[in-house]
């Protein structure tokens, strides 16, 4: 349950990035209403337990001291880790959508 980990220590940074970088409200309303479901917030666990990982793997407890951890010590380290998380999750996710008619994307 890392997801979960991920979403109760993240989701205002998560939400404020997304508001930034991808400007649409109804992807911030889909964030915050699929919460530690959203394919955001999985990617972002994976994206964390690759970055904190130790050798022979990351736990959810770990992870979730390692995040407590550096929340206390550098918020703004945390801050930019996450922008740049939600830049590379959008990115792909744009890369491989394809266009549907009207300017909508179907992602595949």
């Amino acid at each position: 349950m890392s997801n979960l980990v991920v979403w109760s220590l993240l989701a205002p940074l998560l939400l404020k990035a997304v508001d930034k970088i991808v400007k649409d409200p109804l992807e911030s309303a889909e964030l915050e209403r699929m919460g530690e479901n959203h394919p955001l917030t999985l990617y972002t666990e994976r994206y964390l337990m690759q970055t904190y990982k130790p050798n022979g793997g990351l736990t959810c407890p770990e992870l979730e001291k390692i995040l407590s951890r550096n929340l206390k010590e550098n918020p703004q380290a945390v801050e930019k880790l996450v922008y740049e998380i939600v830049k590379s999750y959008y990115s792909m996710r744009k890369k491989y959508s394809k266009p549907r008619g009207r300017g909508a994307l179907i992602y595949v």
